[in-house]
C-alpha cells in the first residue's frame, strides 16, 4: 500500500515550495525539491543512540559514510558538530522537521531546505487557525522551506497520527533518490532517546538561540516556538534581567525541572513514552514505520546501518508481538471511530485506564498497553528468557 501510494505521487508534488525564493541555495537540495534527484545516493540520519555504539574498526563510526552521500537529510534538531562527526557525519543539506514552526538558527544563513507538514487548505482553516498559521509564516518567512506532500504526511492513511519525522524522510528518499540508506533508526526499539544532550544541544537550546536571534518570535510563543507535545513542562518566555533588559530564556513549569519528577529534558523525552497516556498512543504508528522499514530493508529496497537484518530469538518473538498488537491497535482504532460514549472516543479512555492500572514506580512495557491478551503473551515472553 506504501509503496503503490508513492508510485501514484508525481515525483515533483512530493515537496512545494510556494515562491522561487524558497528553494535552498544547494544545488543538490533543489533537485530534491524538483523531483530531478533520481541519480543522487540519499542518507537519511536518524536520532537514535545506536550511531555512538556504532564501529566500522579503524574507522570509528558511519561519520564518514554519511558524509560520502550525494545528499544528506537530518531529522529535527539532531546535531552535526565536530563532537558527534565521526558518528553522525558533519554534512546537512536537508533538514526534516516535525514542527511548522522549528527552525534552526544556522539554517538561515547556510541556506538550508527544511521540510516541513503541509499547511492545511485555506478553506479548512478557522479564525483561529489563520491567525496561527499567519503568526507562523511571517515568524519563517527569511527561511528555505519546503511543505511535504499530505499523501506522506499520512502515510498514505490508517494511521491515529501523522508519521514521525524519520518515517517522512524515509519516504522521501525512497521516493526521489536514487538509493537511500538510513542510519541511526531503532528498528528494534532497543535504544530509546537521542544520541545527543536534549537539554544542551536539541530542541531546548536551539529554540532558545533562533528565539533570542528573532526575538519577535517570543510574541507569538508558543506558536511560534512550539516545543512539541512530549516537552510540554517547557516553554519559552520572555523574563526581565537584573540589569533591565528582557531576554528569552527557558522555564519548566512547576513541579518539573531539574532534580524534580521531570528530571532532565533528556529524560522527560525517552520517558515520556513510557509513562504519559497521549505519548503512548503514538507507540502504535511508531511500530507500524518499523514494520514498513524492516520489510523494505530486509527486500533489498534500503539499506539500514547500524541493524542486524537477520532477527535473533528474543528479536524475532518481539516482532511477531508488534505485528500482533498493531493489528489489534488497529481493529481498537477502528472501533473507536464507530462508536463513541460521552465526549472520549473508547481508545482513549482505554489508555488511560491501562496506565492507572500500572505501578508507577515501574516503566510499563509497551505491550502491556497495545495488546489485548498482554498479561498471556508477557509472561510467556518472560518465562522464555528465563528458560533460555
Amino acid at each position: 500500500r506504501v509503496l503503490a501510494g508513492l508510485a501514484r505521487l508525481p515525483s515533483d508534488a512530493i515537496l512545494t515550495v510556494d515562491s522561487p525564493s524558497r528553494l535552498p541555495s544547494l544545488r543538490s537540495a533543489v533537485s530534491l525539491v524538483m523531483g530531478s534527484a533520481q541519480n543522487f545516493s540519499c542518507a537519511v540520519v536518524g536520532s537514535s543512540t545506536n550511531l555512538l555504539r556504532a564501529h566500522l574498526g579503524a574507522a570509528g563510526g558511519y561519520g564518514a559514510v554519511i558524509d560520502s552521500h550525494d545528499l544528506v537529510l537530518r531529522l529535527n534538531f539532531a546535531p552535526a558538530t565536530p563532537k558527534y562527526a565521526p558518528n553522525v557525519g558533519a554534512r546537512t543539506d536537508v533538514r526534516i522537521m516535525a514542527g511548522n514552526a522549528w527552525a534552526t538558527p544556522g539554517a538561515r544563513d547556510a541556506g538550508l531546505l527544511l521540510v516541513q507538514a503541509p499547511l492545511p487548505q485555506a478553506g479548512d482553516w478557522s479564525a483561529k487557525d489563520r491567525a496561527a498559521f499567519a503568526a507562523v509564516a511571517t515568524a519563517n518567512r527569511l527561511y528555505r522551506i519546503a511543505n511535504v506532500a499530505s499523501e506522506i504526511e499520512s502515510g498514505f492513511g490508517g494511521l491515529k497520527f501523522d508519521v514521525s519525522s524519520g518515517f517522512r524522510a524515509f519516504l522521501i528518499g525512497l521516493r526521489l533518490c536514487g538509493s537511500l540508506s538510513l542510519f541511526g533508526f531503532d528498528l528494534d526499539s532497543a535504544a530509546p532517546g537521542h544520541y545527543y544532550s536534549d537539554d544542551e544541544e536539541g530542541i531546548g537550546s536551539e529554540l532558545l538561540a533562533l528565539a533570542r536571534i528573532e526575538p519577535e518570535r517570543v510574541e507569538g510563543a508558543p506558536l511560534t516556538l512550539h516545543m512539541g507535545d512530549s516537552r510540554k513542562p517547557l516553554s519559552i518566555v520572555s523574563e526581565r534581567q537584573p540589569d533591565g533588559r528582557s531576554l528569552p530564556v527557558l522555564k519548566w513549569k512547576k513541579g518539573w525541572g531539574h532534580g524534580t519528577r521531570g528530571g532532565t529534558l533528556s529524560q522527560a523525552i525517552r520517558g515520556g513514552f513510557r509513562t504519559d497516556a497521549r505519548s503512548m498512543q503514538f507507540v502504535h504508528n511508531f511500530a507500524w514505520e518499523r514494520l514498513v522499514i524492516r520489510h523494505l530493508a530486509r527486500s533489498g529496497c534500503v539499506s539500514v546501518q547500524p541493524w542486524q537484518p537477520v532477527p535473533n530469538a528474543s528479536q524475532s518473538v518481539a516482532e511477531a508481538l508488534e505485528i500482533e498488537d498493531v493489528i489489534d491497535f488497529r481493529k481498537r482504532l477502528k472501533s473507536a471511530a464507530q462508536k463513541k460514549r460521552g465526549t472520549k472516543p473508547k481508545v482513549a479512555r482505554w489508555w488511560e485506564r491501562g496506565r492507572r492500572r500500572l505501578s508507577p514506580s515501574r516503566p510499563p512495557h509497551p505491550l502491556r498497553l497495545i495488546s489485548s491478551g498482554e498479561q498471556q503473551r508477557i509472561g510467556m515472553l518472560w518465562k522464555w528468557g528465563r528458560d533460555g
